[in-house]
């Protein structure tokens, strides 16, 4: 596709924070944008550097004394646009939930997004 009929990254955004809440998923969108400073003329960032735009928990059914109980997992959910890059800060970020067990991805459409759930189920 041409620049000007790829998706803008806001509109891929807005399409994931509506499929998680249409799979009841429990989510929030963290905005970490910098804030901009008239006297220093930069940006500074009052959160984590390289949190995901969204951040979800995804239930899974575990089995402890035969007993099943509901565990929850933490998701955590980069949005590009289908040219965007990652960050140094966000793969960092990213890696660090997967090490710990979460779920770390960087989706670039509502397909990308529907797999990861799909296959972390």
């Amino acid at each position: 596709l041409a620049a000007e009929q790829l998706p803008h990254l806001g509109t891929v955004l807005r399409a994931c924070l509506d499929y998680l809440k249409l799979r009841g998923v429990f989510h929030f969108r963290v905005n970490n944008a910098g804030i901009f400073n008239q006297k220093s003329g930069g940006y500074f960032h009052h959160g984590m550097l390289g949190i995901s735009d969204i951040i979800a928990v995804l239930p899974q059914i575990i089995e402890i004394h035969g007993e099943k109980v509901t565990q929850g997992v933490i998701c955590c959910i980069e949005v590009k646009s289908p040219t965007g890059k990652t960050s140094t800060h966000q793969d960092a970020f990213l890696g660090q939930i997967n090490r710990l067990g979460g779920l770390g991805v960087v989706v670039r459409s509502v397909d990308d997004l529907k797999k990861a759930l799909d296959e972390c189920a």
